[in-house]
């Protein structure tokens, strides 16, 4: 049965379990490569928060504007009152470095607009025969000529054109009242350096750096008309380098995080992204801060996840022990309670069938002898009493095996009761030879009779069954000519001194001993020795457990003390009165 439960076991815990780790192990291996998609994500969602971030602020800056200047030309539309509002802007908001005004497709009202004339305010009569002259502005002329050009391109669009001339960015919006005018603004670089490295910091998480780069990508919604209208965006004030050649060349310019690895060259970036027209040049990337970290934190977190996986099956494995052994004690459990009620009914039968015996010899007067037949009743009457005997053990074996003994403890003298037990012992004519030994003047002790009746018959019993006679050799004597049975010694006496004194019933044999390593389980129940099994001895090993529970029940102890071949002696000691 055993081996069977080992198989069980083996196929439905420790085999699943076994083929369990070596998959997580094998999905360990791919662990680096999940956080490094994490990590990627979320250095992904940081170059979007501070796209966000950024545009939101360049389009508050607009809508600021819009109100201003459209609040002005409701007003009056007087050059002055724009010039005002124009200036009102410029000195209040630092993202704005300038304001412009633009009729399309005539060009720019403010600031090279005629300041005399009342030509902004509504109702004004247009087209005029000519485009507004500029004033010979170089500047003023290729903004006002991209922004004609961004125009024709989008009529539609809400926001109107983004351009970037000479490294300078404008953004303009139409109006609400107007749909052909347009209030740009031109956006302060140093300030969106600032706040574009404010928000890489702030948006920088703990394993990567952001970090802002301008200067060799190409704007692909720009198409460049001139050489001298560049792509490329100077803002940070921080710049590491800046390469100028003047109107007709270029400006490049690099922006930096402060936080930025300064092996960022030979690294992969986690995530790449250009920001929003006219900005399209600056291109935001997320690098790790260290390389290594992820390899390190996967293979830490793969041997974590992997050391929880062995646990929790060596967990599996030692709770499949625990249950395999107490499955095989139950069974022991099961047999030894079989074995019981085999014994029990062998042993009761025997009085039975002998009292059944006698009592049909007398009954159908085949014994005419009056001696005889005196005799015959005393058999009777002992066996009633060995029944008797019988029933007590049976009932207090049920109650021990039920936790349900229950005693009614009152003084008694002790060497009374050995006397008892050895008589009610003798009685069943064993055939071995009971030495009684009770020394004088003992204390009484306050116990159940008839439960140290038991402990003591027990222990007779175990010395009659299990104290076979030693030849002078060591082997065994067999029975027969010239052999006798082996004799059990019971001793009563009284140790210790004052409180502490004690009565002690020793039951001893001169038996085979019993081995060292059985003394330590001698007293479990249903525990018998292998002796016991190999020679077919009654008993069911309920018999010391039952005597050591009764014993301390009592507040005293049992001890046992065996030497291989001279014998064992087993100790009750009770606290005395």
């Amino acid at each position: 049965m055993k081996a069977r439960l080992t198989i069980i076991v083996l196929v439905l815990v420790v085999l699943p379990t076994a083929v369990l780790s070596l998959l997580a192990g094998r999905a360990f291996r791919a662990w680096e490569l999940v956080l490094q998609d994490q990590v990627e994500t979320a250095a992904a969602r940081a170059i979007q928060s501070v796209w966000k971030q950024l545009r939101a602020e360049v389009r508050e800056e607009m809508s600021q504007a819009r109100r201003a200047v459209s609040g002005s030309l409701a007003r009056s539309g007087k050059y002055a009152d724009v010039a005002a509002v124009a200036q009102q802007l410029s000195e209040g908001r630092a993202l704005v470095s300038n304001v412009y005004l633009f009729m399309y497709p005539w060009g720019l009202l403010y600031p090279q607009g005629d300041q005399d004339a009342d030509r902004l305010r509504p109702g004004w009569d247009f087209p005029p025969k000519a485009k507004i002259d500029p004033g010979g502005d170089e500047a003023l002329v290729l903004l006002s000529e991209t922004v004609t050009g961004r125009i024709e391109a989008d009529v539609s669009a809400e926001w109107g054109p983004v351009v970037n001339v000479r490294g300078i960015p404008y953004c303009f919006a139409r109006l609400d009242r107007r749909r052909d005018l347009y209030v740009g603004l031109k956006i302060d670089r140093g300030e969106f350096g600032e706040r574009l490295s404010a928000a890489l910091a702030r948006h920088s998480g703990g394993a990567f750096v952001l970090m802002a780069d301008a200067g060799s990508a190409r704007a692909e919604a720009i198409e460049e008309s001139r050489e001298d209208v560049v792509v490329t965006d100077t803002f940070s004030p921080s710049a590491v380098s800046v390469h100028d050649e003047g109107a007709e060349g270029t400006v490049r310019a690099e922006l930096s995080s402060p936080a930025m690895p300064a092996h960022r060259s030979s690294l992969s970036p986690l995530a790449q992204a250009r920001l929003f027209a006219p900005f399209e040049s600056i291109r935001i990337t997320a690098l790790a801060r260290d390389p290594e970290e992820l390899s390190r934190a996967g293979s830490l977190q793969a041997r974590l996840y992997l050391w929880g996986v062995l646990l929790l099956a060596i967990g599996i494995i030692v709770g499949a022990g625990f249950v395999l052994r107490e499955a095989v004690a139950e069974i022991r459990l099961a047999r030894a309670k079989s074995d019981f009620a085999i014994g029990v009914s062998h042993d009761l039968r025997t009085p039975v069938a002998s009292m059944k015996m006698l009592a049909e010899s007398l009954f159908l007067e085949h014994v005419p002898d009056q001696a005889k037949q005196k005799e015959f009743l005393g058999t009777i009457v002992r066996e009633c009493e060995r029944l008797s005997q019988l029933i007590e053990r049976v009932l207090f074996l049920v109650r021990f095996g039920q936790d349900a003994l229950v005693f009614r403890p009152q003084a008694v003298d002790p060497g009374e009761l050995a006397a008892s037990a050895v008589e009610t012992f003798n009685a069943r004519q064993t055939g071995q030879d009971v030495v009684l030994e009770v020394a004088n003047d003992l204390p009484r002790i306050k116990a159940d009779r008839s439960a140290i009746t038991q402990v003591i018959l027990n222990l007779l019993d175990n010395a009659a069954k299990y104290g076979r006679q030693m030849t002078d050799d060591g082997g065994q004597m067999t029975e027969g000519k010239g052999a006798r049975p082996p004799g059990i010694r019971v001793v009563v006496s009284c140790v210790g001194e004052g409180r502490s004194r004690m009565v002690r019933t020793a039951v001893s044999d001169s038996g085979p001993g019993v081995e060292a390593a059985e003394l330590k389980l001698i007293f479990k129940p249903f525990h018998r020795g292998p002796g016991a099994v190999d020679s077919n001895t009654s008993g069911v090993g309920l018999g010391l457990a039952m005597c050591k529970r009764i014993v301390s029940e009592h507040g005293g102890r049992i001890e046992v003390q065996s030497e291989t071949g001279k014998g064992t002696t087993f100790s009750v000691f009770l606290p005395s009165t």
